[in-house]
């Protein structure tokens, strides 16, 4: 009889190997002015949302690995610019949008196929960078920021508990931005946020910077959308030497209950030089959250994962990366999963590394190797299917989005 440890060890050593031998390459280079989320179901079969130049919403879906797509746009909007998107199932799914100039603030299908823009034209502004589908595809939820008649400050969840029919708001009140989630269903889960002390070249981050001419949105600390060129532009703050203020950092993790109405603070690290990007759960207990700042010391950009077993009442961290940026992180079970981001900041050891892209892997759940570098992508998105196929959408130097595929 074979032991079920043996059988363990013989799968695990079978992600490693396999792991190591798939490459990261990319398949579809500029193919949209932003198109920067992913979200795949098979080795071959998924999504990518974005929107072009000219605003048309992108909803774009590939049967063959990215070589090839069909946009399904949205049927009753003929204009969109997606930051975010999650396929509960085939059928259902969700996407979240910067949604100003009248854009829709999402869009949502019933059957993989058709899309139909969120909310009912009822949002003002709105301005998401993560969603979540659970519950089989009943329940959706958009993360981020907005402003309706009932709520001229939203900042949390907007959900739906029927398949993206109707829609409610609720702020998480945690005196920072909602940024990104991981829910089990409609009644466990986290949200991630955070702010960076905002720059007069890195423009604030709240909805009103989308007003005026020149409408601008933070996504992160070294990332903006322009709204004027349609793109995604490079904000980088020079670095200080030395020791750093770090005080106007904002980093919050809080666990929402009841239908994503009700909040608690989990983790709480303002003032220590970070804010939360991606988060990533195999269960309510076992956690893994990328996060970026600036290190207090030496004045370097620096980029973390942290991580949690007993539903953040400890946490530790597994990786450091210097002059780095973690923007997302993906976790396909308690030992395998995907981190990424981008060297946005020259060190002594890397004198060119704002141009590469890195791909970061585990294999144990507690140690990160970095796994890949590619020039000119900066990791935003990671869907990960098995040990051996996984995407990924990324920023090129020129503002412009492009996909990556690892098989």
């Amino acid at each position: 009889m074979v032991s079920t440890k043996a059988v363990i060890l013989a799968i695990t050593c079978g992600l490693i190997v396999s792991a190591y031998a798939a490459t990261w390459t990319v398949v579809d280079n500029d193919y949209a002015t932003i198109a920067m989320a992913v979200s795949f179901l098979g080795p071959t079969t998924g999504w990518v949302a974005g929107g072009s130049g000219s605003l048309q919403p992108l909803l774009l879906y590939t049967t063959d690995g990215g070589k090839t797509f069909n946009n399904s746009g949205i049927s009753d909007s003929s204009t969109g610019a997606f930051l975010a998107i999650s396929m509960a199932n085939a059928n259902n799914g969700i996407a979240g949008s910067l949604g100003f100039f009248g854009l829709p603030c999402g869009a949502y299908t019933n059957d993989g196929k058709t899309w139909y823009k969120t909310h009912e034209g009822k949002d003002i502004f709105c301005a998401a960078q993560d969603t979540s589908a659970t519950d089989g595809g009943n329940t959706m939820m958009i993360v981020g920021e907005w402003s309706d008649p009932t709520n001229f400050a939203g900042n949390g969840v907007q959900i739906s508990l029927d398949a993206g029919k109707t829609w409610n708001g609720h702020n998480w009140n945690q005196g920072t931005d909602a940024r990104y989630s991981w829910f089990a269903s409609k009644d466990q889960g986290y949200v991630a946020g955070g702010m960076w002390p905002a720059t007069s070249s890195q423009g604030a981050r709240k909805i009103s910077s989308l007003f005026g001419a020149r409408p601008s949105y933070p996504v992160s600390r070294h990332l903006h959308y322009d709204g004027r060129r349609m793109n995604i532009v490079r904000s980088e703050a020079p670095k200080a030497v030395g020791d750093v203020d770090v005080s106007g950092y904002q980093a919050i993790i809080a666990y929402a209950t009841n239908s994503a109405s009700q909040y608690n603070t989990v983790l709480n690290l303002t003032g220590q030089g970070v804010y939360f990007n991606q988060i990533s759960c195999v269960d309510i207990n076992t956690c893994w959250a990328v996060a970026e700042g600036t290190n207090k010391t030496n004045g370097y950009d620096a980029a973390y994962v942290y991580f949690t077993n007993n539903g953040w009442k400890t946490f530790g961290t597994q990786l450091y990366v210097e002059g780095g940026s973690l923007a997302a992180i993906t976790m396909l079970n308690s030992t395998f999963g995907w981190a990424g981001g981008a060297l946005v900041q020259s060190t002594s050891d890397s004198p060119d590394a704002a141009t590469y892209g890195q791909f970061w892997l585990t294999t144990d759940g507690k140690t990160w190797t970095l796994n890949q570098e590619i020039r000119n992508f900066y990791v935003f998105d990671i869907s990960v299917i098995d040990g051996v196929n996984a995407y990924a959408a990324g920023v090129t130097n020129l503002g412009l989005s492009s996909l990556a595929r690892f098989n």
